[in-house]
């Protein structure tokens, strides 16, 4: 099994990006914030947040932040074998003014940005509202430390070999789901992550991909789904070695 990790990279041209797109603008309801246009894109901050804020009116809102992430995944080779796949985030900080059973969490997405290398403002539109991790709850993720979302099968089959793999954070339960919160003024909801032109690397956004190469046996291999000790038993029954590629 060959696991691989990969960064958004610093620099523009190479496949892969990190940024925000918003749509901020004041006393909006819920489907005019959630559903319009994008209005912000950025994709030079040190850190990147995932928002939604109330207005003082009541059942108005003023903002939403997503945040896509693409990765360069042109090494995994077509007809490569996904097992496994983790996004390790930093965490920053985060708000949460009223917490709910709920919500507010946190998740993966699949995007489709405009442009792999740059972001535009209509990217906020541009990011699919299926579930493809695990969630976290705002108010359980660890302030000055990592989170690691793991992708579910669905998220397994979003990894694209020989090419670019675009991902996204947005606010699950609410946002994705499109379930308007409960208003109350000047609530807030937020998290900060990290982002690629941090320092140092160990905090930015880093995709982990277990794979195996295409000439390996189907038949032979554990499910994406099962266990470690049931990958390690597979693994040894096929003799295969465990390779490390940090691009």
């Amino acid at each position: 099994m060959i696991t691989a990790h990969f960064y958004p990279d610093p620099s523009h041209g190479l496949g892969s990006i990190d940024g925000g797109v918003r749509r901020v603008l004041a006393n909006r309801t819920w489907s005019q914030i959630r559903d319009g246009a994008g209005n912000q894109s950025d994709e030079t901050r040190l850190t990147e947040s995932m928002v939604i804020s109330c207005h003082t009116t009541s059942d108005k809102y003023d903002a939403i932040h997503r945040i896509i992430l693409t990765f360069n995944t042109v090494s995994i080779p077509i007809g490569a074998i996904i097992v496994d796949a983790k996004l390790r985030l930093y965490v920053v900080s985060w708000m949460v003014d009223t917490p709910f059973a709920n919500a507010p969490k946190v998740a993966v997405f699949e995007s489709y940005p405009n442009d792999v290398d740059y972001l535009v403002d209509a990217d906020y539109g541009h990011i699919y509202d299926t579930v493809l991790s695990n969630e976290v709850k705002f108010v359980d993720l660890p302030i000055n430390n990592h989170v690691i979302l793991i992708l579910n099968a669905i998220g397994l089959t979003k990894v694209t070999p020989a090419g670019v793999t675009k991902l996204a954070l947005r606010e699950s339960y609410w946002d994705a789901g499109n379930i308007q919160p409960p208003w109350k003024a000047h609530d807030n909801w937020s998290v900060i992550f990290r982002m690629r032109d941090s320092n140092p690397l160990s905090q930015r956004p880093r995709l982990t991909i277990d794979y195996y190469d295409p000439s390996y046996k189907r038949s032979a291999l554990p499910s994406a789904r099962e266990g470690t000790a049931a990958r390690l038993q597979s693994s040894a029954r096929i003799l295969s070695p465990v390779r490390i590629i940090d691009p």
